[in-house]
């Protein structure tokens, strides 16, 4: 690592210059706060950053990409700092600069056009607090309301209530800064400079570009500034909450928010249970669920996670139910809710489904439609350890059904060296659908523990990942998590990694926006040869 070298003077010396000297930071102690976040080494960066910065504006990140092109250093972002591992340093990129966004955490609120313009470090829960006092509501993703509320929206945007707002509808205007210093502004906002009202425009849209399960990471550039969808919030202007966690407690209004939760003997029941309630577009909220996320979710310590975990009825739907909860929002006032819980009860009865017993319901409900609005992510609070995935994927609720059966295959078969029982033992059905658009849309997942340990996490990066990823390619399922490996998985996909590769060339001539993690120009050419038109010959800087 060059630090302290010349050209590193010389950087840091230039960033000085732009940003003033208390925004930028190169002492290695700090880098050392960089180097991963909660995963265990072997998940972590093997190389370390030498520049922390913190710009203002869009107009001081697009002065420190022009710098980090005449200079050639690499450059990664972040919005709240979390999944460090997506733009921590890469082994072989010296000079790396990390662009933190703390102070770029301005937002505004468009009210009578119900959207808001929010930048990075903005959090969900920060904007929920204004909106709701005008009310106006903006989803929130099961990762937390602490998350950034720019993120949340240019990823996936899995959120509770996408089952009645849609996946990834909710974008408007985006400004960005590209790897060349250049600025893009999507849909409105690129014709009149302020009106973020509408994120499309004529043929392909440019904010494809920075979507996703993960977007592209900042291998295209950095978003700035976005415009978001805001929805009719039919609860109270301020958020109800007592306490302090894991004691907080939030109740909103019964009559306005109403949560059932009920579970199915067989996965294709509980699928057309779904596609009912679908059918019906009744309710606020929809998730099909494992006993493990409703648990973990309401209860409040281990040791009451184990003793609910242990009763007969608990382990009689870890190992044979298929859960669903859903929540009736009063969007229309109390008529609509008891409108929508006669038809609710019908469909459950029609589809061979049955509500839990009311001494369930009663300590879950409450907690589950307070979670569904400003997420606590309680069960993180309890550390059980890692909760991994065998692999799933984005698509229709029966074409789901796929994925599910494949990772329920991988789960046993790699079970040992995933949770074998005994406190673990989280059944051999526990998988989840996040749905959207009225149960049209679901992003499934098979869940199991894992130890953290540098071992576990090794051999499920060498066999289980493989593993499902060549199930997914061989069955043509295209996971939205393969922007990782869209250098290998191309070929598969229509030859989508020589797209990517002309978009990141066209934005990125130098490679130095996060080099790596959209697609790997440097090893284009060792994995494809000629056929990878368009691959960067280049070495690392």
């Amino acid at each position: 690592m060059p630090l302290g070298d010349e050209k590193h003077k010389i950087i840091y010396k230039e960033l000085v210059n732009i940003l003033g000297e208390e925004y930028v930071e190169d002492d290695p102690a700090v880098m050392e706060t960089f180097y991963r976040d909660y995963y265990s080494p072997v998940g972590g960066s093997k190389a370390r950053l030498e520049f922390w910065v913190l710009p203002g504006s869009t107009e001081y990140v697009q002065q420190i990409y022009r710098l980090a092109n005449r200079y050639q250093f690499p450059v990664s972002v972040s919005s709240t700092g979390l999944l460090l591992t997506t733009c921590s340093a890469v082994p072989g990129y010296p000079y790396w600069c990390y662009i933190d966004p703390k102070r770029m955490n301005h937002f505004s609120i468009d009210e009578p056009n119900m959207y808001a313009i929010v930048e990075p470090y903005v959090t969900i829960a920060q904007l929920q607090a204004e909106t709701m006092k005008l009310g106006l509501y903006c989803g929130v993703t099961g990762a937390g309301a602490q998350g950034s509320a720019l993120a949340t929206h240019l990823m996936a945007n899995s959120h509770w209530l996408g089952w009645r707002t849609g996946k990834g509808r909710n974008l408007l205007g985006v400004e960005a800064v590209l790897p060349n210093g250049d600025i893009l502004r999507t849909g409105t906002l690129a014709i009149t400079g302020d009106d973020y009202s509408w994120g499309e425009g004529p043929g392909m849209s440019a904010a494809a570009l920075l979507r996703g399960i993960l977007g592209p990471m900042g291998a295209l550039g950095m978003v700035t500034r976005i415009a978001m969808k805001l929805y009719p919030w039919p609860g109270p202007a301020i958020y109800p909450a007592e306490g302090v966690q894991p004691e907080k407690k939030s109740v909103l209004p019964r009559e306005l928010f109403k949560t059932f939760i009920f579970t199915y003997p067989t996965l294709e029941s509980c699928i057309e249970g779904i596609r009912e309630l679908g059918e019906a577009e009744i309710g606020g909220a929809a998730f099909q669920c494992s006993p493990f996320e409703l648990i973990a979710l309401v209860t409040k310590s281990r040791e009451e996670f184990w003793e609910k975990w242990h009763t007969d009825y608990w382990q009689s739907q870890i190992h044979n139910g298929h859960m669903v909860f859903v929540i009736l929002w009063g969007y229309a006032g109390a008529r609509q809710v008891e409108y929508e819980e006669k038809v609710l009860r019908e469909i459950v009865r029609d589809t061979d489904g049955e509500f839990i017993p009311e001494e369930e319901a009663e300590w879950l409900c409450d907690e589950i439609a307070a979670e569904a609005v400003r997420a606590s992510h309680r069960g993180r609070y309890m550390r059980f350890g890692p909760l991994t995935g065998t692999g799933g994927a984005s698509d229709s609720i029966y074409d789901a059904l796929r994925s599910i059966r494949e990772g329920l295959r991988l789960k046993a078969k790699y079970t040992p060296l995933l949770g074998d029982g005994g406190l673990y033992d989280m059944g051999a059905n526990t998988h989840s659908f996040w749905l959207a658009d009225f149960g049209r849309i679901a992003t499934t997942a098979v869940g199991a523990f894992a130890d953290k340990t540098e071992e576990c996490e090794k051999e499920i990066v060498a066999k289980i990942i493989p593993e499902a990823s060549k199930y997914l390619l061989e069955n043509s399922i295209f996971s939205s998590t393969f922007a990782f490996e869209a250098s290998r998985v191309g070929p598969y996909f229509a030859n989508v990694h020589q797209l990517l590769a002309r978009i990141k060339r066209a934005l990125d001539p130098n490679n130095l926006a996060n080099p790596t993690r959209l697609i790997d120009m440097y090893n284009m050419e060792k994995l494809y040869g000629q056929s990878g038109a368009e691959s960067s010959t280049e070495s690392p800087l």
